[in-house]
């Protein structure tokens, strides 16, 4: 059977805005090698932890890193472990262990990332949730809405200090509405995409 190929749902859409005010956030779409979720049964963590080479962030909104891998905690028992790049995703490692239930999500969600000196303000328009830095620090992972779009945010970064920047997690379906809207909401910081 050949292998699908991923195409991303902004394909044909190009739309560029032209900005009245200085760069100040970056919008782009990145691709990512594989996105899987993983379900625990009680007691078989640690067991999935070595297995991944990375200990599993304790409380749902949490995130951990590994090399080429991260891991977020979106759920009770849930979990997404995001692959960068690597050749054999980490995720193999878990298909035979008992307890353990793996899902590849990798067509089932794009990611954008927002960054620059008003990323925070930007998002901030759209999601209910308080970005300041001491409430979501990097790391921090968020299931929210965007303009009633479902998203998942990680914080890769979020201090005065630097730009700030996110990963905005969201279904194709809805891709091509979350960017238009990330457009439309970001016009006023000069958005370059």
């Amino acid at each position: 059977m050949a292998k699908l190929q991923r195409r991303s749902p902004l394909a044909g859409f190009h739309e560029s805005r032209a900005a009245d005010a200085a760069l100040e956030v970056t919008l782009e779409e990145r691709p990512f090698a594989s996105l899987t979720q993983i379900c625990i049964a009680d007691g078989k963590e640690d067991a999935v932890a070595g297995a991944l080479g990375v200990a599993l962030p304790a409380h749902a909104g949490e995130s951990g890193a590994a090399t080429g891998s991260t891991v977020l905690h979106v759920g009770p028992r849930r979990y997404w472990l995001l692959d960068e790049g690597a050749e054999k995703p980490v995720a193999t490692a878990l298909e035979a262990m008992d307890g353990v239930c793996t899902l590849d999500i990798t067509h089932a969600r794009t990611r954008f990332t927002v960054l620059g000196e008003k990323a925070r303000a930007l998002l901030q328009k759209g999601l209910m949730i308080d970005l300041h830095p001491a409430a979501t620090p990097a790391g921090r992972v968020i299931m929210s809405v965007i303009a009633k779009v479902q998203v998942c945010v990680l914080v890769r970064a979020n201090a005065y200090e630097s730009p700030a920047r996110f990963d905005v997690f969201v279904s194709p379906a809805f891709a091509v509405s979350l960017w238009e809207w990330f457009l439309n909401a970001g016009a006023e910081f000069g958005i370059e995409t």
